[in-house]
């Protein structure tokens, strides 16, 4: 449902979350590879976060990328639009070009219900609510 860009780019922030603040900043070669993902992508990724407010960089000898409580407290579902919008949420399984309630595809039943209760998860979870269960080790951003 969401492409690695998306994936890494959740990954990153969450990375963020616990090991960055204000005064604290993290190298991307250490996000890159604390979290197994190749560095120029994460760039890539994090430069567009960047631009758009869900991260910070700085630049120099103690520069490098962070999140405040500011945007620590914005929805997951914010990365996710920015990365790969929100069509996913809304096209037809299937591929077809119109799907419906009135017209549905075969998986139409099955995936909407699930389709609607993500977008949810993801609108009402917060970066700092995702984030705390990986601080306290009951979830993980790398196998």
């Amino acid at each position: 449902m969401l492409s690695k860009s998306c994936e890494y780019a959740i990954r990153a922030v969450l990375y963020l979350s616990i090991h960055s603040n204000e005064h604290v900043k993290v190298d991307i070669r250490i996000i890159a590879t604390e979290l197994n993902i190749p560095k120029q992508f994460l760039n890539k990724i994090l430069q567009k976060l960047a631009r758009n407010n869900l991260v910070y960089s700085s630049r120099g000898n103690s520069g490098g990328f962070y999140i405040d409580s500011v945007i620590q407290k914005k929805p997951i579902l914010a990365i996710v639009e920015l990365i790969d919008g929100l069509d996913e949420f809304h096209k037809c399984s299937m591929g077809l070009e119109k799907c419906s309630h009135s017209k549905p595809c075969a998986f139409h039943k099955a995936f909407h219900k699930h389709r609607i209760e993500m977008l949810k998860l993801m609108k009402n979870t917060t970066i700092i609510e995702m984030s705390s269960d990986v601080k306290e080790g009951l979830a993980f951003l790398v196998n």
